[in-house]
C-alpha cells in the first residue's frame, strides 16, 4: 500500500500545479452547486441568511458543518449528501492553498471564466435593475477563491464593457478596516529572522492583514516556554478588538464554547455565523481578518499535513508524485527521495525548509499528543545526552499508547479512523527523519541487535538490561559498576531467605516483606534492631502513645490502665468514693460561703 499522507498530498499538489484559475473557479462552482442541492430545505429557515452567507462566500467547510447540525434533527435524508461533499471540499482547499502559496499572477480575461452568453445575461439583469452593487457583490462571490486583486481586475473588466458603467461609480466596494497596530512590546519575542520576514513583506507593500497573518503564524509556532510570557497581552489584544466588533453577548458565547473545549470546527462555524449577522459589511470583513489572526493566538488551529511539504518547489513535488504513481517503487524509496531533496536544498531555501518542518512537526506532535509531550520532545532534541533513536522511540511509544487507548466510538468510524491513523504514521515518519534527525538505525549499547520496526525500541536486551536502548536495568535489578545485578535480599538482618525480593521466615519477632515491622505483641523499630515483647497481660499488643509512653492496646476483662495492671473493681470503688466526696463537700462550701456573706 502506498504511503497515504505523501500520496494524497502530492497527487493533490500535482493537480494544483496543473489547474488554471478557470479550473479553480469551475471546481468551486461544482462544490457550490452540490451543497446548494443538498440543502434546498434551507429556504425559509430563520438562519438561512447565515447559511447563504457561508455558501456564497465559499466558506464551504463551515457551511457543511452548520448544515449537518441542522439536518441531523430535521432533514436526515440530506446528511449523506453533505458528507459526500467533504472530499471535494478538501480537494478545493488544497488547490487554493497551493495557488495562494505560489503567489503567481495570471492574465486570463473575463471571457475565460464566463462565456459571452453569461456576460450578456448579467448585463441584462444590470440594465433592468440598475443594481450595480448587487451585481458587483455577486461577481466577487463567484470569484471569491481568487485574490482580492484578481477579483477586482475581473469585476472591473465586466463593468468596463457595460453601457451603464457610470452608475457603478455610485457604489463603493466594501473594504475592511486596517488592524490596530501591534505595539513593540507585543512583538519582542520575534527573532531577527522573523523580523526580517516582516520587513520584506512591508517592502513589497503587502497588506497589513497579510503581515498580521505572518506574525500570527510565527507566534503560533513559538515554544510554550517562550509563548506563555507574551500570550496574555496578545490574547487581550484579540479579545478587545473582536469584542468591540461582534459585541459582548456574542463574544461571551464564543468564550463559553472555548472554555468547554468545543471542537475547533464548531467554534469556527459559530464565529462565521456571528459575523454573517453583522449589519455592516466593513465590520464583517474586519471581523473575518481578526478571526484569521486571533485563532492562532487562541491556538484554535487544526494541523494541516501540507505544512510539512510547503518548502518544496513545483518541480520537486512533481518528481516525487511521479515516483508515487509508479507501482514498482516502494514506500522507502519515496521517502529516501524526499530526504535527498531536503538534503540537497541549500542556503536560504534550506533554512526555510528546516524551519517549516521543525515548526510543523512540533505543531503536529502537539496536536496528536499534547503540548507537554511536544515540549518534552523538544527539550530532548536540545540535550546532548539523548540520542535521536531514543527520542524517536519515546515519540512512537507515546503515539502507540494513544492508538491503543481508542474507544468504541472510534470503531464506529473505522474507515475515517484508519485514514487518520495512516496520515499520522506517515507524518511521524517525516518528522522522525528530518525533525529528529533519526535515520532508522538500531543501537542498543551492545546488549541487543534488534529493534521494534514501529517504536524503534530495542528488543530482548541481554544481561538484565531494559529501556529504549537497553540503557537501564530490568525490574528487580540494580546498576553496580556498569553491571545489572539482582537486588540483594533486604531483610534488615532478620532473615537470609527470600522469594524474589520478599523476605521469608523473618526472625527476631519481625514481619513484613522486608522484615521491617514488629510482630503482634512486640514493639520497637524493626529496621534498627530486635523487637521487644509488650509488657501486657496475655501477650497483648502495645504501642508508644503521643506522650512517648508505652501503652497496652487491649486490656483483658477486669483490668484497666496503661499497663493493664489496675483491677477494674478497685478502680470503680475509688472513683465512686471520690464522686461522693465531691458531691458532699460542695454544698458545705456553698453554706460556708453564704454565712460569710451574711456576716459581712
Amino acid at each position: 500500500m502506498k504511503i497515504f499522507c505523501v500520496l494524497l498530498f502530492l497527487i493533490c499538489e500535482l493537480k494544483a500545479y496543473q489547474v488554471s484559475e478557470k479550473d479553480l473557479i469551475t471546481l468551486r462552482s461544482k462544490v457550490f452547486i452540490k451543497l446548494d442541492k443538498c440543502t434546498k430545505w434551507r429556504e425559509g429557515l430563520e438562519n438561512s441568511k447565515i447559511l447563504d452567507y457561508l455558501l456564497y462566500n465559499s466558506k464551504f467547510d463551515e457551511f457543511r458543518i452548520a448544515a449537518t447540525e441542522i439536518a441531523a434533527d430535521n432533514y436526515p435524508e440530506s446528511i449523506d449528501c453533505l458528507d459526500s461533499s467533504s472530499k471535494e471540499i478538501r480537494e478545493l482547499q488544497e488547490v487554493r492553498l497551493n495557488q495562494d502559496s505560489q503567489g503567481r499572477t495570471h492574465d486570463l480575461e473575463l471571457e475565460h471564466f464566463l462565456d459571452p452568453h453569461q456576460i450578456r445575461e448579467i448585463h441584462g439583469v444590470l440594465e433592468k435593475t440598475g443594481r450595480a452593487d448587487l451585481i458587483e457583490k455577486a461577481l466577487h462571490q463567484h470569484f471569491s477563491l481568487l485574490s482580492e486583486k484578481r477579483r477586482a481586475q475581473l469585476v472591473n473588466e465586466f463593468f468596463e464593457t457595460s453601457k451603464i458603467r457610470s452608475k457603478r461609480g455610485l457604489v463603493e466596494v466594501a473594504q475592511s478596516r486596517e488592524p490596530e497596530p501591534l505595539k513593540p512590546e507585543l512583538l519582542s519575542w520575534q527573532t531577527s529572522r522573523q523580523r526580517g520576514l516582516v520587513r520584506n513583506m512591508e517592502a513589497k507593500k503587502s497588506s497589513k492583514w497579510a503581515i498580521m497573518l505572518l506574525i500570527g503564524r510565527q507566534f503560533y509556532h513559538l515554544r510554550k516556554s517562550s509563548r506563555v510570557k507574551y500570550e496574555p497581552k496578545l490574547i487581550e489584544y484579540c479579545t478587545s478588538n473582536i469584542q468591540t466588533i461582534i459585541g459582548n453577548e456574542s463574544f461571551t458565547e464564543l468564550q463559553s464554547m472555548f472554555q468547554d473545549s468545543d471542537e475547533i470546527e464548531h467554534i469556527s462555524t459559530k464565529y462565521q455565523q456571528i459575523i454573517a449577522n453583522l449589519p455592516d459589511e466593513e465590520d464583517r470583513l474586519t471581523a473575518d481578518h481578526y478571526g484569521q489572526f486571533c485563532r492562532k493566538i487562541y491556538r484554535l488551529v487544526k494541523f494541516e499535513q501540507t505544512d510539512l511539504f510547503s518548502w518544496m518547489n513545483a518541480r520537486q513535488k512533481i518528481q516525487l508524485a511521479e515516483m508515487i504513481k509508479d507501482s514498482g517503487i516502494e514506500d522507502e524509496q519515496v521517502y529516501e527521495k524526499l530526504y535527498e531533496i531536503f538534503n540537497q536544498t541549500k542556503g536560504e531555501a534550506r533554512e526555510e525548509a528546516d524551519e517549516i518542518i521543525t515548526l510543523g512537526c512540533r505543531q503536529f506532535i502537539g496536536n496528536i499528543l499534547g503540548d507537554e509531550i511536544a515540549e518534552e520532545i523538544e527539550d530532548m532534541r536540545w540535550s546532548r545526552n539523548v540520542s535521536s533513536q531514543y527520542i524517536a522511540a519515546v515519540l512512537m511509544m507515546k503515539n502507540q499508547e494513544l492508538e491503543n487507548s481508542a474507544d468504541e466510538q472510534r470503531k464506529e468510524k473505522q474507515e475515517e479512523e484508519e485514514d487518520h491513523t495512516t496520515r499520522v504514521r506517515e507524518s511521524l515518519s517525516i518528522c522522525k527523519r528530518i525533525y529528529l534527525d533519526y535515520n532508522g538505525s538500531c543501537s542498543c549499547n551492545g546488549f541487543s541487535d534488534t529493534c521494534d520496526s514501529t517504536t524503534h525500541t530495542c528488543q530482548m536486551c541481554s544481561e538484565n538490561r531494559a529501556g529504549h536502548q537497553c540503557e537501564s536495568c530490568a525490574k528487580d535489578f540494580e546498576m553496580i559498576n556498569s553491571t545489572c545485578v539482582r537486588r540483594s535480599c533486604q531483610c534488615n538482618n532478620h532473615s537470609e531467605k527470600c522469594s524474589g525480593l520478599i523476605c521469608q521466615e523473618c526472625q527476631h519477632n519481625t514481619v513484613g516483606e522486608q522484615c521491617e515491622l514488629c510482630a503482634d505483641g512486640f514493639y520497637g523499630d524493626a529496621t534498627q534492631g530486635e523487637c521487644k515483647q509488650c509488657p501486657c497481660p496475655k501477650s497483648g499488643e502495645c504501642s508508644i502513645n503521643s506522650e512517648n509512653i508505652l501503652e497496652c492496646s487491649d486490656c483483658p476483662v477486669g483490668f484497666v490502665g496503661i499497663s493493664c495492671d489496675i483491677d477494674s473493681k478497685t478502680y470503680s470503688l475509688n472513683l465512686s468514693t471520690t464522686t461522693i466526696f465531691q458531691q458532699t463537700t460542695t454544698p458545705m462550701n456553698n453554706i460556708n460561703n453564704s454565712i460569710e456573706d451574711n456576716d459581712v
